[in-house]
C-alpha cells in the first residue's frame, strides 16, 4: 500500500480518473497541436501523491470517520496536479510558442479536474479571469511530496515506500487558501448571464 491508509483499488481508480483528465486535455483544441506529453506513469504518481496530500491534510482536519468533502478533494486535486505538472513539452520541440502552451497546460488540467468535482463552469470565465487564476499557478509547490517524486524518478515512474507524508505550515497556509476558493466555486455552478 503506497500511501498509508488508503487502499490500492483506491490509487488505482484515481489514477484511471488521472490518466482519462490528461488524455482530454491534451486533445483539447488549445492543445491537441502543443507537442505535449505526460510519462506513461504520470497517472499512478499523480494518485499517489493526491493520497498523500489528502492523508496529511485530513490528519489535520477531519474528524475520525468523517469523508472529505467535495471542495476540499477539488482544491486537493488541484494542489497534487499544478504542484506535480505532469504535462511537459515534448523533448524534440525547441518552440518557444510551444513551451509557453506547456506552461498554462497543467494549470488547465488542475482547474478542468477540480472544477468538475464541485460544478463549476470555469471555462467559461472570460479569458483574462482564468489566466490570472492559471499564472498564480505557475510557481506552486508542495516541498513535502517531493521524496515521493524522487522515488518515481529513481524507479522509472514507480511509487514503491509505504508513504505518509506532513505537511508544512506554508503547505497548510497554501491549501487552506485553496480550499477557501473551491468552497467559493462550488456555490457557482451555472455559468454566468450575459446580461449581468
Amino acid at each position: 500500500m503506497p500511501v498509508v491508509g488508503v487502499a490500492t483499488e483506491d490509487i488505482v481508480a484515481r489514477a484511471n480518473y488521472f490518466q482519462q483528465m490528461l488524455d482530454i486535455e491534451l486533445a483539447s483544441p488549445a492543445l491537441r497541436d502543443a507537442e505535449l506529453y505526460y510519462h506513461a506513469s504520470m497517472p499512478n504518481i499523480m494518485a499517489n501523491c493526491y493520497f498523500a496530500i489528502s492523508e496529511a491534510y485530513k490528519n489535520i482536519y477531519l474528524a475520525e470517520g468523517h469523508r472529505t468533502d467535495a471542495p476540499k478533494r477539488a482544491a486537493l486535486t488541484c494542489a497534487a496536479i499544478v504542484a506535480i505538472s505532469p504535462i511537459r513539452q515534448s523533448p524534440d520541440s525547441n518552440s518557444e510558442e510551444k513551451a509557453a502552451e506547456a506552461a498554462y497546460a497543467n494549470p488547465m488540467l488542475a482547474m478542468r479536474c477540480s472544477c468538475s468535482i464541485v460544478n463549476h463552469p470555469f471555462h467559461k470565465r472570460p479569458f483574462d479571469d482564468r489566466r490570472r487564476v492559471y499564472r498564480a499557478f505557475f510557481r506552486f509547490d508542495l516541498p513535502s511530496i517531493e521524496p515521493i517524486l524522487a522515488e518515481a524518478r529513481a524507479n522509472d515512474g514507480e511509487v514503491i515506500s509505504d508513504w505518509k507524508i506532513s505537511l508544512t505550515a506554508a503547505e497548510e497556509t497554501l491549501l487552506n487558501l485553496l480550499v477557501d476558493d473551491f468552497v467559493m466555486y462550488s456555490k457557482f455552478t451555472a455559468a454566468e448571464q450575459a446580461n449581468r
